[in-house]
This record gives C-alpha cells, structure tokens and sequence, in this order.
C-alpha cells in the first residue's frame, strides 16, 4: 500500500515539474484542444498586431498548448488536431466566447438558416433611391 502511494504521489510530483498541469492530464484531447485554443485566442487577439504575430505571442501561443499536454512545436500534428475539431460547434462555439469575452469582439457565427433566409430569393422589386430621368416629349 505505501508503495503504491509513494509512486502515486511521485507521478503527480514529476508531473508538476513537467510543466504539464495536473487538471489537464485527466481530460479529453478535445477538452484540452477548447482550453488551449480560447488561451491562445485570447493571447493572440489582444496582441499589438492580431494579423501578424511577434516571434513573442508565437512562443506564448507555443507555451500555452504544451500546458495543454501537446506537442507544439510539431507542426503537422497540430494541423491534424485543428482539422479534426475545425467543424465541431462545440469548439467553434466556446472558443467564439472565450475571445469575444477577453476582446470585445463579436465573433459569433450566422448559422447556415440565417444565411440561407439572408441569400434566398425574393419576388420584391428593389426599391429606387432617385425617380427615372424624364423623356423628352416629341
């Protein structure tokens, strides 16, 4: 019983000085993927220049999903972690307020029957902003 104490508790040490938080070792990829990616967000979108991050906000952005327990500096795996959640309302709908909560910006999405009701056909005739020019009478 105390042995296997004591390799609990050495886990949970090495762990700690891994840089890993505990609180995400025990959840899903998916969850950690939300986490990391409303941190990142956030990081990102706050910067001084959100369109073309410094070599800094990379490295934090970096950091942020090796605290999350992946490994960031692999690019094609990363990619492959992106696409599979890339189409999840889910992860699309949390990280959208995460960064409108740290930003101020409004980034909710219209959903496809809002763009489908925006883009559908009417039998209205546009109206005229000026009347038709007069015709010469001959």
């Amino acid at each position: 019983m105390k042995k296997g104490l004591a390799i609990l508790l050495s886990t949970v040490f090495l762990l700690s000085l891994s840089g890993c938080k505990l609180t995400n070792f025990f959840k899903s990829e998916k969850d950690r993927f939300i986490g990391a990616t409303s941190e990142a967000l956030c990081v990102i979108f706050t910067s001084e220049n959100p369109m073309a991050p410094t070599p800094e906000t990379s490295d934090k952005v970096k950091a942020i999903y090796s605290n999350y327990g992946f490994d960031a500096e692999d690019q094609a795996g990363m990619e492959a972690i992106t696409k599979n959640y890339e189409k999840d309302e889910e992860v699309k709908n949390v990280t959208a307020k995460a960064l409108q909560e740290c930003s101020g910006i409004d980034v909710t999405a219209p959903t496809s029957a809002e763009i489908s009701a925006d883009t559908a056909p009417t039998d209205e005739v546009p109206a005229v902003d000026e009347a038709p020019a007069e015709q010469p009478v001959k």
